[in-house]
């Protein structure tokens, strides 16, 4: 293997057979690459400078390897720390194009895996023919965040019907008093909340693109979020479920993030609350009443309320439900 092309042009009747021959390359290299047979993945690839990979998903960041030597290296230690297993991607090959001793490629892969960090790969392919041989010689895949090990998220596509959804999030669903499934759609419970929450989910929908994302964050400041604030049953504070988007699908988060604690740090410098007013806020934000509030803070009810309310002059607003609004609505 020089790296050198053939220089011999495939006639006509041949382009079946090279299809095949370059669907099977890149069938033989995934299988491979599940099972660990290092020997039959090794013989995918073109042993060249020239080789290269590029890997970016949305959890482990971008990766870049250029030549053989490299690529193989982070293989070799991926073989080595993991175990054989079957091929948990389901890969579908959406375009082939030859044109003499080059081939490239356009797949789409989706992860079955429930352990797997990566959902869905979008992945460009170029291979050429060495001495009768076809040869992967670049792989770009861009990966998304799997849904599945979001615990107590649900997915939504921009119509609004559920995605994903794994066990113990459904579970959770499926005993929560304000929502219900209804038709593969996630619903309020009470109507003027499900008017809230499905104008939302379409307003969502509307920025799955990339560039409708940018002009809304040019626009806004800000990436979108939108935070539904419902009342609890039992009268105890309430529950935000906060509304994100990301990889083209609507995401509706039912547990405390890293984000709404930079949301919240957020607020208070802007509305400059005091320290104490920012730890009445966090109890408000985490959907504690305000005599529990006080309780774990160790002061007075009334200490708590005169925090409250100044809290509430600073922000414009006058309950609960709307400061934690205007809290999340910034960042």
């Amino acid at each position: 293997m020089n790296g050198e092309l053939d220089q011999t042009q495939a006639r006509p009747n041949e382009i079946d057979t090279d299809e095949r021959a370059v669907r099977d390359v890149i069938f033989r290299e995934i299988n491979a690459f599940f099972s660990r047979d290092f020997e039959s993945w090794q013989d995918c690839y073109l042993h060249s400078d020239r080789l290269r990979s590029v890997m970016m998903s949305h959890d482990l960041g971008l990766d870049v390897r250029q030549g053989w030597a490299d690529h193989v290296e982070g293989v070799r230690l991926h073989f080595e720390s993991t175990t054989p297993h079957d091929s948990t991607w389901e890969k579908n090959i959406e375009q082939v194009e030859i044109r003499g001793d080059v081939a490239w490629l356009i797949c789409r892969a989706r992860n079955n895996s429930s352990l797997c960090m990566m959902g869905e790969s979008y992945e460009t392919i170029i291979l050429e023919r060495h001495h009768g041989k076809w040869k992967i010689v670049c792989c770009d895949v861009l990966a998304s965040r799997s849904y599945r090990n979001r615990d107590r998220r649900i997915a939504v596509d921009a119509e609004g019907s559920i995605v994903g959804l794994d066990e113990r999030s459904e579970q959770y669903l499926r005993q929560h008093p304000a929502f219900t499934i209804r038709r593969g759609r996630l619903r309020a419970v009470d109507s003027t909340v499900d008017r809230e929450l499905q104008a939302a989910i379409g307003r969502a929908g509307a920025l799955h693109g990339y560039f409708e994302q940018v002009a809304f964050a040019r626009f806004e400041g800000q990436r979108f979020a939108y935070p539904i604030v419902l009342e609890r049953t039992d009268g105890d504070g309430h529950e935000v479920v906060m509304l994100t988007v990301e990889d083209r699908l609507t995401y509706l988060d039912f547990s405390t993030s890293e984000a709404t604690t930079a949301r919240i740090d957020i607020s208070a410098t802007i509305f400059s609350l005091s320290d104490n007013q920012q730890r009445i806020v966090q109890g408000v934000i985490a959907g504690k009443s305000l005599p529990r509030i006080a309780a774990c803070l160790g002061i007075s009810p009334s200490t708590a309320k005169t925090h409250l309310q100044r809290v509430y002059q600073k922000t414009g607003t006058s309950t609960m439900t709307a400061l934690v609004r205007t809290l999340l609505s910034v960042g």
